[in-house]
């Protein structure tokens, strides 16, 4: 049964790459240009560079969720989905308050890394069937 799993499972298949690492090293990439001042604060490529990493990140963990019941994935699949739309209506200035889009990138590293890890250290890293 967890051999099973493991092999359905899409973070540990060659797609990884493409639904996780890509979207983070994006999210990465853009930190270090605003962090050396590559790159102006600019508030649209920042929301929007962290918007799509975080809506391809979810959507793949809900897809991979119920592809093989990885139980981060059921956690931080919907909370990435959240951020990201978040992250979009920042973007656009439709959040109460405004928030400051380093803030909004904080809470959503963060918490992902939390629902990430906690989960699986508590529930095991497959839900049974």
């Amino acid at each position: 049964m967890g051999s099973e799993k493991s092999q359905a499972d899409l973070t540990t298949s060659g797609l990884r790459f493409l639904l996780w690492w890509l979207p983070i090293a994006s999210i990465l990439l853009m930190q270090l240009a605003i962090g050396l001042d590559w790159l102006a604060p600019e508030r649209w490529l920042f929301n929007g560079t962290w918007a799509i990493a975080l809506l391809v990140m979810g959507s793949a963990c809900l897809a991979n969720a119920m592809h093989c019941n990885r139980v981060h994935c059921w956690f931080t699949g919907p909370y990435m989905l959240l951020m990201g739309l978040v992250m979009l209506l920042s973007l656009f200035h439709l959040l109460p308050g405004d928030p400051a889009p380093g803030m909004l990138a904080n809470v959503a590293g963060l918490g992902t890394l939390v629902l990430w890890l906690v989960p699986e250290l508590i529930l095991g890293r497959y839900f049974g069937r």
